[in-house]
């Protein structure tokens, strides 16, 4: 589908006002050297005396830095210790120090070591090989974690910022995290995440259902706009194709405009390696699952300017649910050109395909969460109609990110993206269990959906000083639209006995009776500043928004049309001891656009949500770990509550909030050990509402936050001895009791589940199968037999039961 004139005229009002801002910024940076913020960053540092090749590793690793020894660069020579705090010249020039060789900075990110002189050459112990070109790089915001333990992050901050100095609860699950678990959808990634509530609606393939301090995340994908669950969006991630999650806690307004006040999602797709990468993957599992994927990349010529990746994934599988499905077709292709040392681009592209006949079953509250005299409802039972239900879903979409380096200090960037989506869902859900407890009512409902996303985003960066004082600043001006048309038809369905069900009923299917057409377009312009004096670091930006959502009757051309301005803000201050220790305190808000209007005529405003955080984070000087905790207490405002004159209007003088605390660890103390843990505490409550159905439901808590959450995760890896090669990992994951509804009447109760996961590299005993990689994952190990949720007396879901998948995965 055609974007529409006014999405280009947008576009071009971005791209011409990003232009403007280079040219104004690149004459400053002319004018007014700017220190590299890569160079004037302290790092804390306890390296012991060590090899060099060890020691210039670490100082990557801690510093985020590509280190490039070339030649022969003498690494049979043991560095000199580097321990305090230092910035990365600092720490080379210690480490460095008598060994003869020397350092330099080609730009902020890398370094390269020289070759000692002849004479320090001659010195070398005998038998001394030079060595070809080695790369060690440092993590970065957009590329791989290494292990279990990210170190940076862009979600919050749109710059590569160390998480240690980020004043906001974020965590990062990287590629080794999922592989180790086997994660087969968003839900199961994020299931060890703090003040995460995943999966809230149970068995399910339509779609990833997750809370966040008790809010639907907006989800980002290479840094735009990908699905709003809060307003419907079905679309959905294959988690094969991304590189890293990030789960960053609380309103994020101020750089990615409307959004929910407990947080969003920022996804990074596989990018293209610079060294090439092949992976293919076999996996069966539980429910007849079937699957196999790859994974290819490398450069594509030989000075390696353009570099390519392909990553694909089919499957078919059932479901636990009868006549469930659960199959998909997945494309990724990447390809990054860098026709110099100061440009590059990075497209992007997916497809998706999920084809189900059914997704999903509800069941009723007597047989499941209560007592029925037929007994209890099993987990695979399906209560809609084979011949009838339907989901089937195709997504696609293609976009870049591009970048180019104006000096070290004055970078732009631009992220762009087109999605597409369509679906066609038809499914039978319940209305009532009559009085016989055993026959449910129902009705048919049809939906197609067409929708387009667009979004561009144009940055500016730049580092210098001013005085004392060392800033990272970030202007901004991006635009998203969405247009989406949805075709709907409601009409009756045959009752089903649920001891004896028919699932193949004649009726007629219900005719489409609503064609509404929804444009919503955001404009926004922002502003961050990261300001660093000693251990100090501020944050603190601004947003403004220009928002337009449009809802138009198809047919009759009857509709409305809302216009909203919206100011954003936040501030935040770290301060960063020598040992490790960074507190921090902040202050961030959010607001989301809401449709309708009230009684009056009048379109509502957009709600809003304020929330005030304190924390703390450690990363233990040698130790590869980060520890942190974080308090907080957001507020919702202009939340629709029915209008006290006529309830079928609502009114905006309703207000929810949320106090809680956050303990997160992740940790590799040791060698081959991975460690997760985390503690979540959420005291939800409606603070202001009217009778809703004639109930009232202030002082209640919110559906599906749990009030008590905990987690961990062990991973160990045997490297040496008889049991070289095997992996053993295994979690658990509490729950507490959570609530379905407004009124507090539906309570599920608390729920503990065990996973299990072996791994083993066949190389390590075979040396010809090197690469090869055997599997076995086990999520609820016990088959714990719960219910996840239940809204109404009609409407309850079980969660999954135990899930069983076997994989081979060979690299080469």
């Amino acid at each position: 589908m055609a974007l529409e004139t006014r999405v280009w005229k947008s576009l071009l009002l971005a791209t011409v006002a990003g232009a403007a801002i280079l040219v104004q910024q690149a004459a400053r940076a002319q004018l007014a050297p700017a220190a590299d913020a890569a160079v004037s960053q302290r790092f804390d540092f306890d390296i012991p005396e060590r090899p060099l090749a060890r020691t210039l590793n670490d100082i990557g690793r801690i510093t985020g830095l590509s280190i490039v020894f070339t030649q022969n660069a003498a690494l049979s020579l043991n560095a000199r210790p580097v321990r305090g705090s230092y910035t990365a010249r600092q720490a080379l020039d210690q480490a460095l120090a008598g060994t003869g060789i020397d350092h330099r900075f080609t730009n902020a990110r890398t370094v390269t070591i020289d070759p000692p002189p002849p004479a320090a050459n001659a010195s070398l112990p005998a038998g001394a090989i030079p060595l070809d070109t080695i790369e060690v790089s440092g993590e970065s915001a957009l590329g791989p974690v290494t292990g279990f333990v990210a170190t940076r992050s862009a979600g919050a901050t749109k710059t590569d910022t160390s998480l240690l100095e980020t004043p906001q609860s974020i965590s990062v699950i990287g590629r080794p995290e999922m592989e180790a678990r086997q994660v087969q959808s968003l839900t199961q990634a994020l299931q060890y995440a703090p003040s995460t509530n995943a999966n809230n609606y149970g068995v399910s393939t339509v779609a990833d259902s997750v809370t966040v301090r008790g809010f639907a995340p907006i989800q980002f994908l290479d840094g735009t706009f990908f699905a709003n669950p809060a307003n419907g969006s079905t679309a959905r991630v294959e988690p094969y194709g991304l590189e890293r999650i990030e789960v960053v806690r609380g309103p994020s307004s101020i750089l990615y405009g409307a959004g929910v006040p407990g947080g969003m999602l920022n996804m990074i797709s596989k990018r293209p390696t610079t060294e090439p990468l092949r992976e293919v993957q076999t996996l069966v599992g539980s429910n007849g699952r079937v699957q196999g994927a790859f994974d290819l990349s490398g450069p594509a010529n030989a000075d390696k300017t353009v570099l390519y990746r392909l990553t694909g994934l089919a499957r078919r599988s059932d479901s636990e649910i009868d006549y469930a499905k659960d199959d998909r077709v997945f494309i990724a292709p990447a390809l990054t050109w860098r026709p110099t040392d100061a440009t590059s681009i990075t497209l992007l592209g997916q497809y998706l395909r999920d084809d189900n006949p059914n997704t999903q079953t509800v069941l009723p509250l007597a047989g499941t969460l209560s007592y029925n005299p037929y007994g209890k409802l099993p987990r695979s039972l399906y209560t809609g109609d084979a011949g009838f239900a339907k989901f089937d879903r195709e997504q696609a979409s293609i976009g870049y990110n591009f970048e180019h380096k104006f000096a070290e200090n004055l970078i732009f960037r631009q992220n762009l993206r087109y999605q597409h989506f369509e679906n066609v869902f038809r499914d039978i859900a319940p209305t009532a269990l009559l009085a016989d407890q055993r026959t449910m009512s129902r009705f048919a409902f049809r939906q197609n959906t067409l929708q387009d996303d667009f979004t561009v985003d144009n940055n500016l960066q730049a580092s210098f000083a001013t005085g004392m004082l060392q800033h990272t600043t970030l202007v901004g001006l991006d635009y998203r639209y969405t247009r989406r048309d949805v075709t709907q038809g409601f009409g009756a369905a045959p009752n089903i006995d649920l001891y004896a069900p028919d699932n193949r009923q004649s009726f007629a299917w219900p005719a489409f009776s609503a064609f509404t057409r929804q444009k919503q377009s955001q404009t926004g312009i922002y502003a961050q500043d990261q300001i660093r004096l000693g251990g100090f670091l501020l944050t603190a930006g601004l947003r403004h928004d220009w928002l337009s959502t449009e809802n138009v009757d198809r047919q009759t051309g009857v509709g409305s049309t809302s216009n909203d301005a919206e100011f954003s803000g936040r501030v935040g201050l770290n301060y960063t001891f020598d040992f490790g220790l960074s507190p921090y305190v902040a202050f961030s808000r959010s607001f989301q656009p809401v449709t309708g209007t009230s009684l009056s005529g009048k379109a509502f405003d957009p709600s809003t949500g304020t929330q005030y955080e304190a924390g703390i984070k450690y990363q233990p000087p040698g130790w590869n770990a980060l520890l942190t905790a974080a308090v907080y207490e957001l507020t919702q405002a202009n939340v629709l509550t029915p209008d006290p004159i006529n309830a079928a209007f609502s009114i905006q003088t309703g207000e929810a909030r949320i106090r809680g605390f956050e303990l997160e660890a992740r940790a590799e103390p040791i060698e081959g050990l991975s460690l997760i843990a985390s503690y979540s505490y959420a005291d939800s409550e409606i603070t202001k509402a009217n009778l809703t159905g004639g109930v009232d439901i202030v002082g209640n808590r919110f559906p599906f936050v749990p009030q008590h959450q905990a987690v961990g995760w062990i991973d160990y890896q045997f490297r040496h001895g008889a049991f070289a090669g095997l992996s053993l990992g295994g979690g658990v994951r509490y729950r507490s009791s959570v609530y379905g509804d407004q009124a507090n009447l539906y309570q599920t109760p608390a729920v503990t589940l065990v996973d299990l996961a072996i791994r083993y590299d066949v190389g390590k005993a075979v040396p010809s199968l090197k690469g090869l990689e055997a599997s076995l994952n086990v999520s609820n190990l016990f088959d714990k037999e719960y219910v996840n949720v239940c809204t109404s007396a009609a409407y309850c879901r079980y969660g999954d039961g135990r899930l069983v998948s076997a994989a081979l995965k060979y690299r080469w």
